[in-house]
């Protein structure tokens, strides 16, 4: 093989280097933005949900909506997108009867969440509140997400359920602590 081979094959491996770079960056891309449509349609369906309430004032609850609290901030819960739970973290959820300013559940009763990952547990909200739960993502988890079952009764007796498709994040490793000195060590 001569030189000028050489160069070609070179070039041509460079060039399909740079190919897979780039379909990688698309591909990233891609799930970026199937992500973020994926909120704009849960935020549209939050919308008519609303709407519908408005029109049918004090309705019987037909099912739930669910929130997902960040960092305990009521707009961040407003908004009503599921963000998702990294590995190894938590997050916090609230459910709402369905539709907007329906009459709720049945007195007394109070909603029961459910889970389809073994590696999710479910635990009560720290401040008490029934509408809410946490759910803890195991370290060990190498799912892309689960699903969350609210569960309860409307005021008819009737029982009512929703489903909830909530993304599991990459871990979140915290920053590294910084170097506050030095240390010395006597070699001889």
């Amino acid at each position: 093989m001569d030189n000028d081979e050489s160069k070609r094959i070179i070039e041509l491996l460079e060039d399909v280097l740079r190919r897979q770079t780039g379909q990688d960056e698309r591909l990233d891309a891609i799930e970026d933005n199937t992500l973020f449509l994926g909120q704009q349609v849960n935020n549209a369906n939050l919308r008519l949900i609303e709407i519908e309430s408005i029109l049918s004032p004090n309705a019987v609850s037909t099912g739930f909506g669910l929130n997902q609290i960040q960092g305990g901030s009521m707009a961040a819960k407003a908004k009503g997108v599921l963000t998702g739970v990294p590995v190894g973290g938590s997050g916090t959820f609230q459910e709402s009867p369905l539709p907007v300013g329906s009459a709720g559940l049945q007195a007394g009763t109070v909603p029961s969440y459910s889970v389809d990952d073994p590696l999710v547990t479910l635990s009560a909200s720290p401040d008490g509140d029934p509408t809410k739960v946490v759910a803890s993502v195991g370290a060990g988890d190498t799912g892309t997400s689960f699903n969350m079952t609210v569960s309860g009764t409307n005021t008819l007796g009737n029982p009512i359920s929703s489903v909830f498709n909530i993304a599991i994040l990459p871990a979140v490793t915290p920053p590294p602590v910084p170097s506050t000195g030095f240390d010395l060590n006597q070699l001889a």
